[in-house]
Parts: C-alpha cells; sequence; structure tokens
C-alpha cells in the first residue's frame, strides 16, 4: 500500500556568509541547519514543544544528525547529508538539509501573544559537567520546565570538551533570565529558584556545578 503524505524540505550549502574582502570564507554546519529548522517550528507554533535528538539515518552523516520530535511523534529529520552519498553524486561534502511531515506539523495551534512585563529581567549564569552522552537540548528542556514561570529563556552560551575535563564528561555554561509578570524579583527568590533548577540538574542529570 502506497502512503501519500505532505512534506516540507530544505537544503543548504556552501560558506555562511557573501565572499568579500572583509568576510573570511566559513562553511556551513549542522547548527545552520538546526537554526533554520527551529525558525520553522517558531513560526508554525510549535518550537517549544519540539525536541531534536541524535539519531541515525541512512541518507544523514553518522555522527552529524538529529531526530525531530512531538510528543514521541518523529516530525521529520535534519543533519549532513552522508558523505557516500556525496560522493557517489559528486556533490560537495557540507551539504545539510532538514524534512518535517507537515501533517503532523499543522495540528499546532497558533501561539498567543504575551503582554511585556513592567518589571526587571535579571540573569543568572551556571556552569557545570555531566556525562557527554546527555543532549544539551535535553538539559534546557529541563531546565525550561523546572524554571516555569519564572524563567522566560535559557541560553546555551558555552560547551567544552577537552583538556581538565574527564573523556567522558562534558563541560556547559547557560544563561538563566528570569521575570516576573507581577513584581520585581527579590534576590531571595531568584536564588531559591537557581538552587531548585541546579539540585534537580545534579539528581536528573548527575551534572556537578562549577565553581
Amino acid at each position: 500500500k502506497t502512503v501519500e503524505d505532505n512534506r516540507l524540505a530544505g537544503v543548504i550549502v556552501g560558506s555562511k556568509y557573501p565572499e568579500n574582502w572583509a568576510n573570511q570564507k566559513q562553511p556551513l554546519d549542522f547548527f545552520d541547519i538546526k537554526n533554520d529548522c527551529e525558525k520553522l517550528l517558531k513560526s508554525m507554533g510549535r518550537i517549544g514543544e519540539c525536541q531534536m535528538i541524535p539519531s541515525q539515518h541512512p541518507a544523514l552523516h553518522p555522527s552529524e544528525s538529529a531526530a525531530i520530535l512531538l510528543d514521541d511523534i518523529q516530525l521529520g529529520s535534519l543533519g549532513k547529508l552522508n558523505p557516500k552519498i556525496c560522493q557517489t553524486l559528486d556533490l560537495p561534502n557540507n551539504i545539510f538539509l532538514f524534512e518535517l511531515t507537515l501533517d503532523h506539523v499543522n495540528k499546532a495551534t497558533l501561539p498567543k501573544l504575551q503582554p511585556l512585563s513592567p518589571y526587571p529581567v535579571v540573569r543568572r549564569d551556571i556552569a557545570m559537567t555531566l556525562p557527554r552522552d546527555i543532549p544539551v537540548s535535553q538539559v534546557i528542556e529541563h531546565i525550561k520546565k523546572q524554571g516555569k514561570p519564572l524563567l522566560t529563556n535559557c541560553v546555551l552560551f558555552d560547551l567544552y570538551q577537552g583538556e581538565k575535563i574527564a573523556d567522558t564528561e562534558k563541560s556547559i555554561a547557560i544563561g538563566l533570565v528570569l521575570q516576573s509578570h507581577q513584581h520585581t524579583l527579590k534576590d531571595e527568590e531568584i536564588k531559591q529558584l537557581v538552587d531548585n533548577i541546579v539540585l534537580s540538574l545534579k539528581t536528573t542529570f548527575n551534572a556537578e556545578l562549577r565553581g
């Protein structure tokens, strides 16, 4: 039986920036296609519900591919085109692509606009080590759930694997952006929230806070 569904795909290849005297040639990478796909999902009102986890796909590079999941349903895949395919078809080596099944994505409801808070934004940064095989996206999703409703954003700004870090571990640094719609946040409640997040990361992912 032949099953047909509506799909959306995108491909990027080449350099990040147009060639000129001011820009050094910088090839596209996995995170560029990931960012493009996240922007697309955000425009569809789905970005907060989706996860991107490392996954194998026969058409993609074994170590640069991910599955896009929504409530345990795979919406699609993204990553670098398998080098064997590039060689067979005489294509460049840095081709990145994604594919989404629209039937699932289109069931999304449009995001609701939220009023701007008149109270100041607070940022706290945490740095930690954790097992290398734990996806950063999983850690960020966990933090977002633990930080509700005061956590408005969660930003990964450093990822390190190498000297002074065990071979089985990696070091990450994450910025926590906090804001209330009812009042100015006090130092005590900020500390309490951050401490709760750190404790939850220790319990769930065996993460260790760095000084």
